[in-house]
Order: C-alpha cells, then sequence, then structure tokens
C-alpha cells in the first residue's frame, strides 16, 4: 500500500550531525519528531511529497491532476468522488 518512503543515503544527514555537536540526541529527537508531524505528515497527506515510486505524487485529499502520475492509482474508479465525500 501507499507509505512514506525515506530517502536513502550513504551521506550523514543534519539529524545525525546535530547529534554530535550537541553530544546529546534527546532535544534532537523532539525537534525531528516535532517537524516530521507539523511539516512532514500535511505535506504527504495533501501532496504525496514522500510517496513511493508505484504511486508517484498522490494527493490523500484530490484525487485528479495534478497529483494523479504513477503507475497505480491511489483511489481507482468510482473510489475517487468517495475521497471529497
Amino acid at each position: 500500500g501507499e507509505t512514506h518512503v525515506p530517502k536513502v543515503g550513504s551521506k550523514p544527514r543534519i539529524w545525525e550531525k546535530a547529534s554530535k555537536v550537541l553530544g546529546v540526541r534527546t532535544p534532537v529527537a523532539i525537534v525531528r519528531t516535532a517537524v516530521r508531524l507539523l511539516l512532514g505528515w500535511p505535506a504527504y497527506i495533501f501532496f504525496g511529497a514522500s510517496g513511493g515510486p508505484a504511486y508517484g505524487r498522490t494527493s490523500h485529499v484530490w484525487p485528479w491532476k495534478p497529483f494523479n502520475q504513477g503507475e497505480k492509482e491511489l483511489f481507482p474508479g468510482k473510489f475517487k468522488n468517495k475521497v471529497l465525500q
């Protein structure tokens, strides 16, 4: 199904760098959680910002163009009309 797909890479992320600089992980984890909940989750729901390649850019609130661009449809057939209900 549709899910958040994090980027994978070999370079250290800003969160890892911040943890090393501060020497403490808890404040960084709190900020990271807040950013994901306040920015990341809405971006995923409204714009499909971090969805997988099978569905492409999808929106959970608007199932038509410009968001319906993947190999599969997130809301096939008459389910598209049910999204707006």
